[in-house]
């Protein structure tokens, strides 16, 4: 009693299962191997003249991170506010998701 399973029986059963030599000669060959990655665009690109407006300040906050100098503290926080809803991809505006499985929205200005 082996293993209990049931299977066909070849009858040169002994030539098809290679050594352990082999085995782990061909394991670390296939580890070791590498998938090259597709180069994906930068994340913090963008498109400004595809926007306007505030669509183009929520746009550069997105993409520096910080506010423009002639803006009040005020109108800085609600900026940054409304712009934690966003992200930016391949260079456009994109809404997160209300809901966990849903698609994100593009913005189109």
């Amino acid at each position: 009693m082996d293993d209990m399973l049931s299977r066909a029986r070849f009858e040169n059963e002994d030539g098809m299962v290679l050594k352990d030599e082999e085995v782990d000669a061909n394991f670390c060959k296939s580890t070791r191997t590498r998938v090259k990655r597709q180069s994906t665009p930068p994340l913090n690109e963008f498109n400004e003249d595809d926007y306007d407006g505030e669509w183009r300040l929520i746009g550069r906050f997105l993409k520096t991170m910080t506010t423009d100098a002639s803006m009040t503290r005020e109108e800085a926080s609600q900026l940054q506010k409304k712009a934690y809803r966003y992200f930016l991809r391949n260079g456009k505006i994109w809404r997160l998701p209300k809901r966990r499985n849903d698609a994100p929205l593009r913005v189109v200005a």
